[in-house]
């Protein structure tokens, strides 16, 4: 299965030309009403003999959402029944077009969805220059071509990993929305780190009972000598916390990792968790708005793969 990338343009001027690839099916994105401009519809393949499977989406990214989980957002309405869509053309053997107005953000993420579910290649997208993927579109296309695999095998139980800061975190406590059915992990800072002396972890207590705390430096591996660390001495609690997740995944929780702005260790932490799990950590390290901290998704993973083995 081939996946072509196409601008409203490139997709119109081929349908004229009578040049538009054959045994293809075709996702199309197009603006919602709200955003669109006066006249603005979507491309019409009417004209041409192919399955067409238009997506209402605008084209906006997680950095629009401020305070809100990218698990509480979507843009695809339709996400289930374009996973379907995906996997008939898959299975028929046809060539998947994506295209939206430019061709370079919307169309590319779903591409690259595509390509990273089937062949493991969806970075040839995001380190092609001509192409800015938009990052919801692309975790939304993944996760749902996920979901629809393990429902063909007959499990349709996936765990949810949210990734939350601090802030985020106390805000949703107070506001009573915070996740239920979890297992927490989170990340604080050192307390001798800190001018304020009353800085702790925040107490999840009231909303969870599964909670792994984690004293961590939010380190990079070329500075732990200068701040008294090995590679072995960082993050030694790596295997407990796969013991936990393990344990966490048995249980049927979804996990939250929440680290001070929740960018960094949890984002490795929530990285790793997917790897392992679904292969789609990718996601994580696609988003613009996360920096993975590249030790705790290397050290948890490799734990979290040892488990798997029974080597812990």
């Amino acid at each position: 299965m081939n996946v072509t990338i196409l601008s409203r343009k490139q997709a119109e001027e081929l349908i004229a030309d009578g040049r538009f690839p054959e045994n293809s099916a075709v996702i199309s994105f197009y603006d919602p009403q709200e955003y669109a401009t006066d006249g603005y519809s979507r491309v019409d393949f009417s004209r041409i003999n192919t399955e067409v499977f238009y997506v209402e989406a605008p084209d906006i990214d997680w950095d629009s959402f401020e305070n809100i989980s990218p698990a509480e957002v979507r843009l695809i309405k339709d996400i289930s029944e374009l996973a379907d869509f995906i996997y008939a053309a898959f299975d028929q053997d046809k060539n998947i077009i994506c295209q939206c107005d430019f061709g370079q953000s919307r169309s590319a993420g779903c591409a690259a969805a595509i390509m990273e579910h089937f062949n493991s290649s969806g970075k040839t997208i995001f380190e092609d220059r001509k192409y800015f993927p938009n990052q919801m579109i692309f975790a939304e296309v993944l996760h749902a071509l996920i979901r629809k695999k393990r429902e063909m095998k007959g499990n349709k139980a996936q765990m949810k990993v949210y990734i939350y800061s601090r802030e985020q975190a106390e805000k949703m406590i107070a506001e009573n929305r915070f996740p239920t059915n979890t297992a927490v992990i989170s990340f604080y800072d050192p307390a001798i780190k800190h001018i304020n002396k009353n800085y702790t972890h925040i107490d999840y207590s009231g909303v969870c009972d599964m909670v792994f705390y984690s004293e961590l430096d939010d380190l990079d591996i070329d500075v732990l000598g200068n701040k008294g660390y090995t590679f072995e001495s960082y993050f030694s609690e790596a295997d407990d916390m796969a013991a936990f997740v393990k344990k966490a995944f048995e249980c049927g929780r979804d996990i939250v990792c929440q680290c001070e702005y929740g960018q960094s260790r949890s984002a490795g932490c929530a990285a790793a968790i997917l790897e392992h799990f679904y292969h789609t950590g990718i996601t994580v390290f696609a988003d613009y708005a996360r920096f993975p901290n590249q030790l705790v998704f290397n050290k948890l993973f490799e734990a979290l793969e040892k488990t798997e083995k029974g080597v812990i």
